[in-house]
């Protein structure tokens, strides 16, 4: 048995562990979906973006883009349709996402 990470917060300098919070300083905060070896995209997919939102909210940040342009509620659909699209095309080529094929296949 194998476990996926989901989604994950990478950051510049230190590890994201509660012992960190009072002294970190950074920019932003990435959260990254691997779109094909993540089962459940669209369910991820949602589960991702309310906690980026709890963030955001809380830290009084914004939501942006990997190019760092602001994302309203329709930009966040449309990535989310795209997610959709493209575990729907390795559906219908016999790759499903999070299995192990994929896993294989999108190192």
């Amino acid at each position: 048995m194998f476990s996926t990470v989901v989604f994950f917060l990478p950051l510049e300098s230190s590890p994201f562990l509660p012992e960190n919070m009072r002294s970190l300083n950074t920019h932003g905060v990435t959260f990254l979906l691997d779109v094909p070896r993540v089962a459940h995209g669209e369910r991820i997919f949602d589960q991702m973006t309310h906690l980026a939102k709890i963030f955001s909210n809380t830290l009084g940040g914004i939501i942006v883009d990997d190019n760092r342009v602001p994302l309203s509620e329709s930009g966040l659909q449309r990535s989310k349709q795209q997610l959709i699209d493209i575990q729907s095309a390795m559906k219908r080529n016999h790759i499903h996402a999070g299995s192990a094929s994929a896993l294989r296949l999108f190192v």
